[in-house]
């Protein structure tokens, strides 16, 4: 039902039955864990939620969500510098849908 409201988390604990699992929703800055070891029992109820601060998605990679650091900065979308990409690659593949709202900076 979380997953539903809230979306794919960013993050899971591994199913490895020796510690309680988690899910994780960096960009809400949000850890919740359960009390089951089973991420398929829909009914497992939460054991606790951890509220911490959310990542700063302009620090992330628009295509891949792969956070940037401070010693490889990503680099602006040349034309419109509203977007970052972490690669190449992301940016190629991640045109498709970015053209069409990318449009050069009003002088």
């Amino acid at each position: 039902d979380i997953v539903r409201r809230l979306g794919e988390p960013q993050g899971r604990s591994p199913h490895n039955n020796v510690a309680n699992i988690f899910i994780d929703y960096k960009l809400l800055g949000m850890q919740i864990d359960f009390l089951d070891r089973n991420y398929d029992n829909k009914e497992n109820p939460v054991g606790s939620v951890c509220i911490y601060s959310p990542l700063d998605i302009s620090t992330l990679c628009i295509y891949c969500g792969k956070q940037e650091s401070r010693t490889k900065p990503f680099k602006y979308c040349a034309r419109c510098h509203s977007v970052k990409y972490c690669s190449s690659s992301c940016q190629k593949t991640h045109w498709l849908i970015h053209k069409i709202d990318c449009s050069a900076p009003s002088k």
